[in-house]
């Protein structure tokens, strides 16, 4: 048996560590080939649908996280990475995520664990990040921008991958660049999804604040008259059409705008849509119907704005990534076929913000040494704000706002005549400061029917259609001259004919003329008084001058 003093200092030893253990997040020593000691954690993300605003089948998710998590594992082999979806249930309410969200907490979660919530997000992001904000957990999400969450004393834990830039701030920003105050807006009334009415009420909103006017029409954009009568609105109030609506609209409005011979340059058509893929709707003049060539020509005259960055969804490590997406998503369902498109947005949203919350994890612990107790959710988002990260596995560059949302480019596209589809000509890039966006031309190539400039925004006619108006009265005044002329040199040139016969019928006083001698038939007016005047001053003046007839 040890003696009681070598027992005590076991014990007290073992308290020691037991304290330590307490005190800190997973104090596992592993030994380095060099003999340093660093601690091996487990960090686990938990995952949440989106409650409320889809069906709980929306499990696409994990296809992403999984993706990410396999990553970090062979970035940081030493560390353990799981991940754990917490189980929505049928016909899930708005407010049924932080409930299971607290039961996880307070019965589910190791304490000597760090954790990261990772969710899609969608009106359920701001009660989940008061709720954990309280708990100092992590909350990152593909969705979620709300002003409120920009609040950086109100969602201290918050941060946000969401693709989407703030439609309303990036076309103000665009207009007030091209320099373009007035403009129409039409939106497709028979569009089959939501998103356009959404972009379209945000952006009108917006408009009113950014010194843009604006006339607004909703209507079907089909063939037939209504898109003949939007048409005739358009050219009386300005020359730049912001569309918001599906290509088969579009597709059926340029029609239209070819027979009213509105494009040809002086008229711009641009279409707002989130990124310019299949799955959002495909903006191309090739449908291989008889319109195609008259399409092609109008699409000289469109300019599609993509609220996403088009660049970085044609990376080929993005491309990749989305194969093994699709082959994890058939391996975790049991599915051989894709039940439809995978949601590419989310799931390279959802992919960063895991990857981006461990790289923030392993950085804190090279800072640290060791976390303290807890997850730490406060401090690992300070640590993520304002910072740049160029390496992540979905390709890009990804910054990270001071306001705790990613920072978004955008691009402006123009029809290009040698590769025959739109094609980005302008980038805008979110700055940091508050919905403001620097643009800059990405290539020196003509952007607008073989010139460098687009055309103004104010209507042909003008604002009052003034323009056009006193062009018809000038009109009316030239027309209105030159039939006088002409009635006087046909008054003239009778007279002179008559002049003529006269001199061979009365001989030598041929030139002594009457007042019937000018009768040409001609109104008394002023026409008529000019010439009698100058005709009998003429032979006023032959009397008094014995003027002789001379024959050769």
């Amino acid at each position: 048996m040890l003696p009681n003093t070598v027992c005590y200092t076991l014990l007290w030893l073992w308290s020691l560590w037991g304290k330590a253990t307490a005190s800190t997040i997973t104090q596992v020593p592993t030994l380095t080939a060099i003999g340093t000691v660093k601690p091996t954690l487990h960090i686990e993300f938990i995952l949440t649908g989106f409650f409320g605003c889809f069906p709980p089948d929306m499990t696409f998710q994990q296809t992403a996280v999984a993706s990410a998590v396999q990553r970090l594992r062979d970035l940081y082999p030493k560390h353990h990475w799981t991940w754990t979806l917490l189980a929505e249930p049928q016909n899930a309410v708005l407010g049924d995520i932080n409930v299971i969200l607290a039961q996880w907490y307070n019965q589910r979660r190791n304490p000597n664990w760090v954790h990261i919530v990772v969710g899609l997000a969608c009106l359920e992001a701001l009660p989940m990040s008061d709720l954990l904000g309280n708990y100092d957990v992590l909350l990152i999400t593909s969705g979620g921008s709300d002003r409120l969450m920009r609040d950086r004393q109100r969602c201290p834990t918050f941060l946000s991958t969401t693709p989407y830039a703030q439609s309303g701030a990036v076309v103000c920003s665009l207009l007030n660049v091209l320099n373009w105050t007035t403009v129409f807006v039409g939106l497709d009334s028979q569009v089959k999804t939501s998103y356009h009415q959404f972009s379209f009420n945000q952006i009108t909103n917006k408009l009113v604040g950014c010194g843009v006017t604006f006339t607004a029409t909703t209507a079907p954009f089909s063939t037939g008259s209504s898109i003949s009568r939007i048409l005739m609105e358009f050219n009386r109030k300005s020359r730049v059409f912001l569309y918001f609506g599906e290509p088969p609209g579009l597709r059926n409005l340029l029609v239209a705008a070819v027979e009213f011979k509105m494009t040809h340059g002086d008229y711009v058509y641009l279409a707002i849509c989130q990124l310019n893929i299949a799955h959002f709707g495909l903006f191309t003049w090739q449908q291989h119907d008889e319109d195609d060539e008259k399409v092609k020509m109008a699409y000289r005259s469109v300019l599609l704005l993509s609220i996403m960055d088009e660049e970085l969804y044609g990376l080929p490590s993005f491309l990749s990534l989305v194969q093994e997406w699709a082959v994890r998503y058939q391996s975790m369902f049991n599915n051989t076929v894709l039940d439809n498109d995978l949601r590419v947005t989310a799931l390279t949203a959802s992919h960063a913000a895991t990857e981006i919350a461990g790289i923030a994890v392993m950085e804190a612990v090279e800072r640290h040494g060791e976390l303290p107790a807890g997850d730490n959710g406060q401090l690992l988002a300070n640590s993520i704000l304002n910072r740049t990260y160029p390496h992540l596995g979905v390709g890009g560059i990804w910054r990270m706002g001071s306001f705790g949302i990613i920072l978004h480019t955008v691009q402006l596209g123009s029809f290009d005549v040698e590769e025959q589809f739109l094609k980005g000509f302008l980038r805008g890039t979110e700055t940091g400061v508050f919905e403001t966006y620097s643009w800059a031309r990405m290539h020196s190539r003509p952007i607008w029917h073989g010139r460098q400039f687009l055309p103004p925004d104010l209507p042909l006619c003008g604002l009052d259609g003034a323009a056009c108006h006193s062009d018809q009265l000038f009109s009316v005044e030239v027309v209105g001259g030159c039939a006088v002329v002409l009635v006087t040199l046909a008054g003239i040139l009778g007279s002179l004919r008559k002049i003529h016969r006269s001199r061979f019928i009365f001989g030598s006083d041929w030139w002594k003329l009457d007042d019937t001698a000018l009768d040409t038939g001609m109104k008394r007016g002023r026409s008529r008084s000019l010439l009698y005047n100058s005709v009998m001053s003429l032979s006023r003046w032959a009397s008094r001058h014995h003027i002789r007839k001379c024959y050769t």
